[in-house]
């Protein structure tokens, strides 16, 4: 809840955004890409759901932009839907401009101060490959359960993304092939991913054989 040490994984934050149940802001941090990417996609199809396509969606680089850019989009009001979903990439290169005290400001202050009191109309997404986690966006996002920590997958945990990833694209695995499939492909999850995809168009309706794998 509200006020506690918090954090959503990325099928929490998915979970919730496909509910529609989306926040003002959401910090997305994590040295997996492939996962931060999932997140930010379900975020911005849920968030865009219903307007008219290339609308009220922005897309922004942090070492492209200012923090004072992305925050002028995102307190500029959405046309024609109910929402504008904001999404900055590369927030970790803030940090340097944050670190270096640059006269316009600490970054990361006028973040914190944004999501104290963000557009309500707007749907920022902040994703970063790491962050300082003693900054108080951080632990406010924490407290404010609006973090996702988007973490590799141990070894152990790798044959059961496998087969929930099979599920998803409509085919099916058995653990004993899934575990297979992580050590061939592992650890990253993108390459694990990409295997799976090509498992499930080459067996189709068929489950998934170690004889597919190999």
């Amino acid at each position: 809840s509200v006020g506690e040490d918090r954090r959503m994984t990325p099928d929490e934050a998915m979970t919730r955004a496909r509910a529609g149940q989306l926040a003002p802001v959401t910090l997305v941090v994590g040295e997996e890409e492939y996962q931060r990417g999932r997140v930010v996609r379900a975020l911005r199809e849920a968030a865009l759901a219903g307007g008219v396509p290339g609308l009220n969606d922005d897309q922004l680089e942090a070492a492209q932009s200012s923090v004072d850019a992305a925050l002028s989009v995102a307190r500029t009001m959405p046309m024609m839907a109910r929402r504008r979903v904001v999404v900055v990439r590369g927030v970790e290169r803030w940090e340097s401009r944050a670190e270096s005290g640059e006269r316009r400001g600490d970054p990361f202050e006028k973040l914190t101060a944004y999501a104290a009191n963000p557009a309500p109309e707007t749907v920022l997404v902040l994703s970063a490959s790491k962050l300082d986690k003693r900054r108080k966006l951080v632990q406010d996002a924490r407290r404010g359960d609006y973090l996702v920590e988007c973490e590799a997958l141990s070894r152990r945990e790798l044959p059961r993304f496998v087969v929930a990833h099979a599920r998803e694209l409509g085919g099916s695995i058995e653990p004993r092939v899934a575990d297979l499939v992580a050590e061939v492909a592992g650890p990253d999850l993108a390459p694990v991913a990409d295997a799976v995809t090509r498992l499930c168009l080459y067996a189709g309706a068929r489950p998934i054989t170690e004889a597919d794998v190999g």
